[in-house]
């Protein structure tokens, strides 16, 4: 990663030099010979007239802005002049942030900064600017996922019934303090990719039983209720990923209905870098499964992203072949997933990850990540947005 940021910085004052307008295409044609040779039938055309869906939503995370912005990182249209963040997200038809918030953030890692002060002042701006608000609960001190789901310190000492009256009144005093800022979510997780339960050791579960999942249901419903008084007019969303594993699609939700886990919506991670998560077409074979099953249940990508630089080492499915680790791979991919998606009318929602990664600054670069992930709407080393951004308002058009 330290050589894949040098060659960037190498390369990024000539870029700049340039603008924004460079011809991504000329980063793969040499190894995909034609394959760019002919515009995507897909690619937005500023003399189109858009009609969009008030039924679906999209967006992005952009947990870190602010941190970039108090960096001094320069966020660029696709032509190099400098804006808003928020104003480039607008005009690419976005309608609703995500926003991550962790119970008490130790500060040790930059990216985890998002304390309850912290998304107040984020969200008080993105209503402000006209846009929902997805509020993402980690109920944690730091990253929650697959592989990790611990307990906040504070909440350390706690098990049975006082564990889930925490959450519950957590999950209230934060939707409480954000209604008084004037800020109220649309959409709310409870709980992040929680495939392996949260709160851990308390509410780990695992797909192939039923051990400890009236704990884990016990902790996710009383963070709905919460939901459900503060903001009853907000949607719940259940949050997990792995999408290409239908198998284990399958066991998870047919328990969590089992164990009648409170939720409006069923949130997906994808990205397809991870073998678990699997093809495109893997992905719509999972969402077909929950739509003949599970009619009922609206679908929302609430993660998803792709590489425009740099391909990640420790990735363990290699789709570098269909979409190659550039700007045009990522638009390419990003085009057929919506495309995908679209033929899927249980689907409700797409939001890209990280959108606002952005290490540009004007003495060189912010320092937030000690390896960039390469996978936002902006190249990390001219602050430009990336040709990805514009195929997004296709996810919002009417469906035929």
């Amino acid at each position: 990663m330290i050589t894949n940021k040098l060659i960037s910085i190498a390369v990024a004052a000539a870029m700049m030099a340039a603008g924004c307008s460079r011809d991504y295409n000329d980063d793969i044609r040499d190894e995909y010979g034609s394959l760019l040779d002919t515009p995507s039938d897909d690619t937005p055309s500023d003399d189109v007239e858009h009609h969009f869906d008030p039924t679906l939503v999209m967006g992005a995370d952009i947990s870190l802005l602010p941190s970039y912005e108090a960096a001094g990182s320069v966020y660029r249209d696709a032509a190099g002049n400098a804006s808003d963040a928020l104003t480039l997200f607008a005009q690419a038809s976005m309608t609703t942030m995500r926003v991550r918030l962790f119970v008490d953030p130790t500060g040790t890692d930059k990216a985890v900064v998002q304390d309850l002060d912290y998304v107040t002042s984020l969200c008080q701006r993105l209503v402000g600017a006209g846009f929902g608000v997805m509020l993402d609960f980690h109920y944690s001190d730091t990253w929650a996922d697959p592989v990790k789901q611990y307990k906040p310190a504070a909440w350390e000492g706690l098990t049975g019934s006082d564990l889930t009256d925490r959450v519950y009144t957590y999950t209230k005093d934060c939707l409480e303090h954000l209604k008084a800022a004037g800020v109220v979510p649309t959409h709310i997780q409870v709980g992040n990719e929680i495939t392996s339960g949260m709160i851990w050791e308390d509410g780990r579960i695992s797909y192939g039983s039923d051990t400890n999942w009236s704990t884990f249901a016990a902790l996710f419903n009383s963070g709905a209720k919460a939901c459900r008084e503060v903001c009853p007019d907000a949607k719940v969303i259940l949050h997990i990923e792995r999408p290409g594993k239908l198998d284990l699609q399958k066991q998870f939700i047919q328990r969590a209905m089992a164990f009648n886990f409170d939720f409006d919506v069923l949130g997906l991670s994808y990205y397809p870098i991870w073998s678990d998560h699997g093809t495109i077409e893997a992905f719509s074979a999972t969402l077909d499964y929950y739509a003949q099953t599970y009619p009922d249940i609206a679908v929302m990508v609430c993660e998803f992203s792709y590489n425009y630089a740099w391909y990640p080492t420790d990735a363990t499915f290699d789709y570098t072949s269909v979409y190659p680790a550039t700007a045009e791979g990522q638009r390419l991919f990003t085009a057929d997933l919506i495309a995908m998606l679209r033929t899927h009318s249980n689907v409700t929602g797409l939001f890209w990850w990280f959108a606002e990664e952005n290490e540009k600054n004007d003495a060189g670069y912010t320092g937030i990540l000690s390896n960039w992930i390469n996978r936002g709407l902006f190249d990390n080393t001219t602050g430009c947005a990336l040709p990805a951004m514009d195929e997004l308002s296709r996810f919002l058009e009417i469906r035929e």
